[in-house]
């Protein structure tokens, strides 16, 4: 008997997966309360809970930046976090977020997000760059989606 895998997601079910978070929100000041909300729960997860939160709103722009000095994202977690419904927050009782859908919808709403992030005691620094995410969303190709990836060394 041949055991077949058959749990594999297409590339439509996953721009339908992704378009069923956008469903989930309301407004899109929702975008900032998700990303305050990871900033939070990074702060959180330092061992002094002690933190720094910083927002930056750009209308003319139409940019928004965060910056916070949590724990940070560890480079090879980049990949499947920001894949959609993954998150580390599952058996985190102090997270507020932990289904795994806020970051993406953050993603989805934007043709030009970018992250840069470093794990505590580590000079290893990530730059995300994923260009025309909500473009791809509401399309139809069925090519993979991508991000880029880079790591450099830094503070």
């Amino acid at each position: 008997m041949e055991k077949i895998p058959f749990l594999k997601p297409t590339i439509n079910s996953i721009r339908k997966s992704i378009k069923g978070i956008d469903d989930s929100y309301n407004n899109f000041w929702d975008i900032l309360a998700e990303l305050i909300q990871n900033s939070v729960d990074a702060i959180n997860k330092k061992y002094e809970k002690k933190g720094k939160i910083e927002l930056e709103i750009n209308s003319i722009d139409k940019s928004i930046q965060i910056y916070d000095d949590g724990i940070g994202i560890d480079t090879n977690k980049i990949p499947i976090l920001l894949s959609p419904f993954s998150t580390d927050k599952e058996d985190d009782l102090g997270s507020i977020g932990e289904k795994g859908v806020g970051l993406k919808f953050v993603i989805f709403q934007s043709n030009s997000f970018k992250m840069k992030t470093s794990t505590l005691n580590s000079d290893i620094i990530s730059k995300v760059n994923i260009p025309g995410a909500k473009m791809w969303k509401e399309g139809d190709s069925l090519e993979e989606f991508c991000m880029d990836l880079e790591t450099e060394m830094g503070n």
